[in-house]
């Protein structure tokens, strides 16, 4: 199939089609046709106007990023400089069609062009921010000529697309088309097709009252913003440039910007991690494919029950929610109601759209009230034997085809599927707290679990609008299992004299989004206490920081009881040290005869960050997970592991495996801790000694 395609109508407007499917990216074969294409309708007499639009479902989602890891990436810049000038330079109107979405370089292609109208519900928007870099063909420059220097600013900052109807508020788009996006583009190209001059974003002014003031404003914001995206601070230079200097100057600024910032370690990084959520979840065709899963039933009316409830209402299906106490049955059907009432005030949805849903909400108090549904969901204590009545319970009372999931964070899947009648058609579905918001879901493929039963249920979290990471069945399976080495490394080095905060800080500084000890404060040390307690029995000969157990029995879990590592006031947003920690910890490191040292900042970070490369490497080794970068997905979205970083596993290779094995085994020769965990892992010895890549863990496990 052509890249572009040409239909020519006989009352002089010629349509172009970018047809790379199937969303249309400007791959730099498509560039070049484009621009012959262009070349050709402009000296072509018949031709009055040209309408460009894309084939199938989209205008453009942008650039192709693969092409920005070749080595001639950035050697020449034929959509800007060839393409946009070209559309400028010509002498009949070329008008944007936009449906579906324009994003990135679409958006700039469209911006390029003298006219833009587009479909009420088409997403339009420079998202570039969000994948670590910046628009790079003129977005800086002619949005804020477009829609005015802040609009722009906010837009391109929050990489949040904007509809067709908004566009239209905003000067994005000169009109909206309701019908048939082609023929009202069509339409619309006649009426302009006369009209001297053709307009050019390039040539209107920016109007901002103090313009320098207000950009100078945003840099120091930014500068002081520890958590801004790597593109952030060039996107305000490429302002300040389209505000003060001619447009080819803030061009010239703009991509040299760009490219600095495309070829950067955080750029790569963040593309890394964008084609790894990809490539999440992805599973071969099975021979027997189900239905659609359109009725759901969630037991347990807690906050992770609520929340998934939430979640599968998103998701479409009717959803029933289980809890057998009245009281507690009343709140979570109210904190859900309540929920879309508050998105409806914020305006996120229309009164229609909340009854509309809630029509489809129901809570429940016995199993056989809901027998009848596609997928039963258990979301009540991490406790095994109660998560083994609930499930046999479940069994006896829902249909036979149901799919029975299990929303343990850590417990055997394998040991709940076979309590039931059912194992192939059991899983496990860890949500992440609170379910409602979290992207990431672990897809747990317990040993019986049929292939058509895990494809149902990728779909299904797909439909959420999440991450389905698969993995298969361990302690803690591929997240907390890993993160469990990490908070292990965090309590050794607190036991050799280092305070949390002293952690926390390091951490924090290095990109971790939350320190380890307020983390743990925030979700409650009960919590992995109870899982460190299952641990002490099953392994009782395994070497274990001891510390946190200490504050737990003194009922510090934290932010819920206004003490943990931690004070936490009430209406401050801040927990100050806790001393009595502090003592506790010393107490603790005098009455076990652990020396007391001082940890640096770059051995702390090491000592926690390689804790989770060499568990990821076992996890990976062992096949929990399929594959390193659904690692790398799930840390940087569920754990709060810095995507300017990709990930504990392509960090790893980043600083190159060989020096990470080289300080795995200076952490084993010193002593500190575990000494034994700092074995490295088989399969990371295999990859550095091979040099190769995770990618290629496969063949050598």
């Amino acid at each position: 199939m052509e890249l572009v395609q040409r239909t020519d109508r006989h009352d002089g407007v010629a349509v172009l089609k970018l047809s790379n499917a199937p969303v249309n990216c400007l791959s730099k074969e498509t560039r070049r046709r484009l621009a012959d294409a262009l070349q050709a309708v402009e000296l072509d007499s018949t031709v009055t106007a040209v309408v460009l639009m894309g084939n199938g479902k989209a205008f453009s989602a942008g650039a192709d990023l693969k092409e920005f890891d070749r080595p001639d990436a950035f050697m020449d810049r034929d959509l800007q400089h060839l393409i946009l000038a070209q559309i400028e330079s010509m002498t009949k109107p070329v008008v944007a069609a936009i449906h579906g979405v324009a994003l990135g370089g679409g958006c700039e292609l469209a911006l390029g062009c003298h006219y833009r109208v587009a479909n009420p519900d088409a997403k339009i928007g420079l998202p570039e921010i969000t994948l670590g870099f910046m628009p790079g063909a003129g977005g800086t420059q002619r949005l804020p000529r477009a829609i005015g220097l802040e609009p722009a600013l906010n837009l391109i900052l929050k990489g949040n697309p904007v509809s067709g109807d908004e566009g239209l508020r905003l000067g994005l788009v000169d009109a909206v088309i309701h019908e048939d996006i082609e023929q009202g583009a069509i339409a619309f190209a006649l009426r302009v097709a006369t009209s001297r001059p053709l307009p050019l974003l390039r040539d209107k002014p920016i109007v901002h009252p103090n313009a320098v003031g207000f950009l100078d404003f945003v840099r120091r914001t930014v500068k002081a913003d520890p958590h801004a995206p790597p593109g952030a601070l060039s996107v305000v230079e490429a302002l300040a440039a389209a505000a003060t200097l001619g447009f080819d100057k803030g061009l010239e600024i703009e991509f040299d910007l760009f490219r600095r910032l495309a070829e950067s370690a955080e750029a790569k990084a963040f593309r890394h991690v964008f084609f790894a959520t990809r490539a999440a979840g992805r599973v071969p065709k099975p021979a027997r494919r189900m239905p659609a899963l359109a009725t759901a039933l969630v037991v347990g009316g807690g906050a992770m029950g609520r929340g998934i409830a939430v979640s599968l209402l998103e998701a479409g299906l009717t959803v029933s929610l289980l809890e057998s106490d009245g009281g507690a049955r009343e709140a979570a059907a109210n904190w859900i109601r309540d929920h879309y009432r508050r998105q409806m005030e914020q305006r996120r949805l229309s009164p229609e759209r909340m009854e509309q849903t809630l029509s489809r909400f129901a809570s429940v108090q016995r199993y056989e009230e809901a027998r009848d549904v596609d997928l039963a969901i258990e979301a009540v204590f991490e406790d095994m034997g109660v998560k083994l009545d609930v499930m046999r319970a479940l069994d006896r009372a829902i249909r036979p085809e149901a799919i029975l999931a299990t929303n343990t964070s850590s417990l055997d899947v394998n040991e709940l599927a076979a309590a039931t009648g059912r194992p192939q058609q059991v899983l496990g579905l860890h949500f992440f707290n609170p379910a409602q918001v979290m992207k990431p879901v672990e897809v747990i493929r317990a040993d019986k679990t049929a292939p058509e039963v895990l494809e149902a249920a990728i779909e299904l979290v797909r439909r959420m609008r999440k991450i389905a990471v698969i993995s298969g069945v361990c302690d803690g399976f591929i997240g907390n299992r890993m993160m469990t080495q990490y908070l292990n490394q965090a309590m050794f080095i607190l036991e050799e004299g280092t305070m949390p905060w002293v952690v926390d800080d390091a951490l924090e500084k290095w990109g971790m989004t939350m320190g380890p000890f307020r983390m743990l404060d925030l979700v409650g040390n009960e919590v992995p206490w109870a899982a460190r307690k299952r641990k002490y029995l099953a392994h009782p000969h395994g070497v274990y920081p001891r510390v946190a157990d200490e504050l737990c029995e003194r009922g510090w879990y934290g932010q819920k009881t206004g003490r943990g590592w931690y004070v936490h006031e009430q209406g401050k947003r801040r927990p100050k040290p806790n001393p009595d920690a502090a003592a506790l910890i010393e107490s603790h490191a005098l009455k076990h005869g652990i020396p007391k040292r001082e940890v640096a900042p770059n051995e702390i970070v090491e000592r926690c960050i390689y804790a989770l490369v060499n568990e990821g490497s076992a996890v990976l080794g062992e096949g929990i997970a399929e594959k390193a970068s659904d690692i790398d997905v799930l840390l940087t979205s569920g754990y709060g592991f810095p995507r300017t970083r990709g990930g504990p596993m392509f960090h790893a290779e980043t600083v190159g495996l060989t020096n990470v094995l080289r300080r795995m085994r200076r952490f084993a020769a010193t002593g500190h801790g575990d000494k034994d965990f700092w074995n490295p892992h088989p399969l990371l010895v295999r990859l550095a000694n091979g040099a190769k890549p995770y990618a290629e863990a496969g063949e050598c496990r």
